[in-house]
């Protein structure tokens, strides 16, 4: 008997991201906060994890209040930091940026406060650069899985009747990253940020799901969906239709990232 490999996770062979690596989290010591809390508090409480040694914030994205509630004087909160993207190259010689999502919980675990902020820090202090992680569903990523995915009978034979393209999107505070995939009759036959007539359907994400997904233990694609992370545009005819091709993906984005890992 034989089991189809897009329902293997690989987690037997599972390494958890590096520290200052797409995936890794932090988590600081529980905080309280001040008697008189303000916007200045709750920035500080925001920037408790910095990514790496030296590291200077450039950007914040503070959406609020993640519940409709204030926070309290002497609150206990956890913050916690995971790192959505790395860019090595957009912030001169010499300096990476790095996203992270910050979330503040209280005591109960509950979603009290969350952010995505930006840091830009010496490319000494962080590990060597990744493609399988560090730019998810950029063009460059895209072009390392379809040379993956082109070397797969079971990719092909999962679209050999498709021709459309296929879009991947994530979304963080810098933007929207996106690839598509040209596909004719199960071969990809262009991959780029965008097609020329457009994707038949993209899905898109944020990026800490997207960053969850790939660098996570187990292959979560089918629970994430079923909760509504991810938001199909275009024809869900085809995205349907074309579920088992989904799978396929996400498992060879887990195996990209695995295989990097090892080196």
């Amino acid at each position: 008997m034989s089991i189809d490999p897009i329902f293997l996770d690989g987690s037997d062979s599972y390494q958890p991201p590096l520290p200052g690596t797409v995936g890794s989290v932090l988590s600081a010591a529980t905080q309280k906060v001040p008697a008189s809390p303000g916007p200045v508090a709750e920035l500080e409480l925001f920037l408790a994890l910095p990514p790496a040694p030296g590291a200077r914030l450039v950007g914040l994205t503070w959406p609020g209040q993640a519940v409709d509630r204030p926070l309290g004087g002497g609150e206990v909160l956890l913050s916690e930091a995971t790192i959505t993207r790395r860019r090595f190259d957009s912030h001169g010689d010499g300096d990476v940026l790095i996203d992270q999502d910050v979330r503040l919980t209280d005591e109960g675990g509950d979603l009290v406060r969350q952010a995505q902020a930006s840091w830009c820090a010496s490319r000494a202090s962080v590990p060597a650069p990744d493609p399988a992680t560090d730019e998810i569903a950029s063009p460059a990523w895209g072009v390392a899985l379809a040379a993956r995915l082109g070397g797969d009978p079971t990719f092909t034979s999962s679209v050999s009747t498709f021709d459309g393209s296929i879009g991947l999107a994530s979304r963080s505070s810098a933007g929207l990253a996106v690839v598509e995939f040209r596909i004719y009759r199960g071969t990809i036959i262009e991959t780029a940020r965008k097609s020329l007539d457009g994707a038949t359907y993209a899905i898109e994400a944020d990026a800490l799901t997207w960053a969850e997904l790939i660098t996570g233990r187990y292959d979560d694609y089918v629970r994430i969906a079923a909760r509504g992370l991810f938001t199909v545009r275009g024809s869900g005819f085809q995205y349907l239709r074309l579920t088992k091709t989904m799978r396929i993906m996400v498992w060879h984005a887990r195996k990209m990232r695995q295989e990097a890992r090892r080196g």
